[in-house]
Order: C-alpha cells, then structure tokens, then sequence
C-alpha cells in the first residue's frame, strides 16, 4: 500500500487508484511470487482506510481493492493491516546510467532516466544484496514505464558471472510497468569491473551484461525477450 503523507490521521479513507501521481489517492499491489518468478498485480479501484501515530509509530488499515496483471483480475477483501515500528530503507539516488538494446517482443533501446542503489534482505532463495535500480520514464500520450534492476549478492567480487533462475550471486530483472509484466533473466553473462562498497555505497558500479528472458502469458504462449549491448556506470 502506498499512502499519502498526511501525518497523523484517524480512520482516513484514501480511494485506490492505479495513477501514482493521483493528488490525495493511495495506490496499492498484490504480487504473486515464487523462487524463480515474480508478477504483480496493480491495483485498478479500491479504498483503505487508515490510522497513523507518528509518536506511538503504528499504524491500522482495513482494505480492499481489484488489481490486475495482463488479462487476470484478482480481489482482495476484507484486508486488514497493523503494525508497530517504523524504520526507513536504506536508498540513495545515484549518477550515472543503464543503457541496453532489446529485440524479440521488445525492439528499441533502454536508456535509464533514473538511477539508484538499496540494500535487500536474505530472502531465502537470495542471499542479502545490494541492488542496482534502474527506470526509463516517458509520460502520455507515449506512456513508457520500464525498470531493470540489477540484484547483487553480499561480498561478491568483481568479475564474470552467469545468470539463471536460481543464481544465489546475481539476478537481473526487467519490469514493463504499464504491462504488469516481469522478465527475470534466464540466461546471460555479466561482468563486474567494479562493485561499491555493500554498507555505504561507496565507489562505482561498473559493467556489461546481456540475458534473454522468458515470460508465460496468460494464453499460455511464451514470448522471449533479448537484452544486448548492456552498459551500467552508476555512482552515489
């Protein structure tokens, strides 16, 4: 869920909306993820109603909203939500850029608008990393929203390194926000001139890869995409 900073409220209803400039609207996701797959589910309507307290740091909301993915639909009723505690992601904008070509389902150039670094958690199937963050932002009436993110294990060093599913070194993934569609990299290389420090984001990520990536839609047909010529040279 995504609110709007309003400070303190009391049972404040905010409607779900799927436009996340919306002045005033909350905007809300569902993903369905496994080891090897993730796909979200944008939420389309819906309404949540929220208190917060700063000084106690919790925070209540009862929710519900329709979200979907390509042509699937999901509904999530009587949703509600509490918690106590609040910390802050470690992020921080950098300088600098990913650039790549595709071809396949997707023919054009991906050149990087924004650029950032955050630290993720041990999921399980992926060690603690630090992740190279991406987004090609184009507004209507040509609306363009991709992300590619480059997901680097703790500790590792500069060098080549093979991508696939269950890599517990590196994963890369594209994201076609409008299409609610994600492509984790099946195959591929990548190499590492340099990597920042994992702490403090110090020092430059630098870099080639290239990947192709599969994605099953809804009709059960696969479609391919090939990711060439990738060039990263980010900087905090």
């Amino acid at each position: 869920l995504w609110l709007p900073n309003e400070g303190d409220v009391v049972k404040t209803t905010y409607a779900i909306v799927d436009d996340h400039g919306a002045q005033g609207k909350a905007n809300a996701s569902w993903t369905k993820a496994t080891s090897s797959s993730f796909r979200p589910y944008t939420a389309i309507s819906g309404s949540v109603t929220v208190t917060l307290n700063s000084n106690l740091q919790t925070v209540e909301s009862t929710f519900e909203f329709a979200a979907q993915s390509g042509s699937k639909t999901v509904s999530l009723t009587q949703g509600e939500m509490k918690l106590q505690g609040f910390t802050e992601d470690e992020k921080a904008r950098a300088s600098g850029s990913i650039v790549c070509d595709f071809s396949e389902l997707i023919t054009e150039r991906y050149e990087s608008t924004e650029t950032a670094f955050s630290l993720g958690d041990d999921s399980g199937s992926f060690p603690a990393y630090l992740q190279a963050w991406s987004r090609q932002f184009t507004s209507k009436p040509d609306l363009k929203d991709y992300r590619l993110s480059i997901n680097i294990a703790k500790g590792l060093a500069p060098g080549t390194y093979s991508f696939s599913p269950d890599s517990k070194q590196v994963r890369i993934f594209f994201f076609n926000i409008p299409e609610s569609l994600v492509w984790p990299a099946d195959s591929g290389t990548i190499t590492f001139k340099s990597i920042p420090n994992f702490e403090s984001f110090a020092g430059k990520l630098s870099g080639q890869f290239n990947f192709t990536a599969t994605v099953e839609l809804d009709d059960g047909r696969v479609r391919v995409l090939k990711v060439e010529n990738g060039i990263f040279d980010m900087e905090r």
